[in-house]
């Protein structure tokens, strides 16, 4: 992929997806948002409220590194395709999770 910033982008962006959707159901909950970028933390959070949280949390664990791994200069990491396309599958499975959640509020 070389200099190409895209992987790296969307790989961040799975991160940003999980954990802005996790704090909008701890609002919806009228529950104090901690400044976090730790998915788990904030997944461990909607499950005092609901246990099938739970479920997602493993999930969160792989997508809450992204929130730096490749963000800051001098890391010389980047993301392969099929990283980045399991990122995605994993943010859309959190936020369809949540999303019904918070509908169902």
């Amino acid at each position: 992929m070389g200099n190409n910033p895209i992987p790296d982008t969307a790989i961040y962006h799975t991160q940003q997806c999980a954990e802005k959707i996790l704090k909008a159901f701890l609002c919806a909950r009228a529950i104090s948002i901690p400044k976090t970028h730790d998915i788990v933390l904030l997944t461990e959070m909607a499950s005092e409220f609901d246990k099938s949280f739970e479920t997602i949390i493993n999930d969160a664990g792989c997508l809450t590194p992204f929130a730096t791994a490749f963000r800051y200069p001098g890391v010389d990491l980047e993301p392969d395709i099929t990283e980045v396309n399991e990122a995605i599958e994993m943010a859309e499975t959190i936020m369809n999770f949540t999303k019904n959640k918070i509908e169902g509020i």
